[in-house]
């Protein structure tokens, strides 16, 4: 298994690069950076509109996200709130509000929005994109923005970050391949491949 992934694909890979409306978040020297590796990979790369059922996505998972925070963290909540952070506290607070059909619809939603997605994948290794909106945050108060990972995390599709481009301060920017469920053999292929073929060096 390791070996098949060390190979990597038969045929050169081909990617989807979405440019999302969070595009705008990020800093401009990452901005150069993915322009650079989009250049670097232009036989390899098309770039697509972002569906227009995206725009759905946000909304529906943070219903299921905060729904399954309460559901999980209320008996913390209920003990002692105080020790938990104010983010936290407002995110099980909102949760405990969703309705059932609320909760209901964000789920069926997901399951479409996979079956209409899936397609892809027939004639792509995978989708790239930022990995975030820049170099690391300082410090460990903050892990940084998740608005690159909350379409595919929503989608139950897998993604790795490589360091692949160099950010603000010399710092290393990740690149994030999204590929298919229920497909790590081709997924980790195709990690091995764009590590070994477009290092920012």
């Amino acid at each position: 298994m390791i070996k098949i992934c060390e190979e990597g694909p038969v045929f050169e890979p081909k990617f989807i690069f979405y440019k999302t409306d969070k595009w705008k978040n990020i800093d401009k020297e990452s901005q150069k950076a993915f322009e650079f590796l989009i250049k670097k990979l232009e036989k390899n790369v098309e770039v697509f509109d972002t569906p227009s059922y995206f725009k759905e996505i946000p909304k529906y998972h943070q219903i299921i996200h905060e729904t399954d925070l309460a559901n999980n963290f209320q008996i913390y909540y209920k003990k002692d709130k105080n020790k938990l952070s104010k983010e936290m506290r407002d995110a099980i607070e909102r949760g405990m509000k969703y309705s059932a059909k609320e909760y209901t619809d964000a789920i069926d939603f997901m399951k479409q929005s996979y079956e209409s997605f899936k397609e892809v994948f027939e004639d792509y290794h995978g989708i790239i994109t930022p990995s975030s909106s820049g170099v690391a945050d300082k410090g460990l108060k903050s892990t940084g923005s998740a608005d690159f990972q909350k379409i595919w995390t929503y989608l139950g599709l897998p993604t790795i970050s490589l360091p692949l481009l160099t950010g603000e301060n010399n710092l290393p920017l990740g690149v994030q391949l999204v590929g298919n469920k229920l497909d790590d053999l081709r997924f980790l292929g195709t990690a091995n491949w764009l590590e070994k073929n477009c290092k920012d060096e």
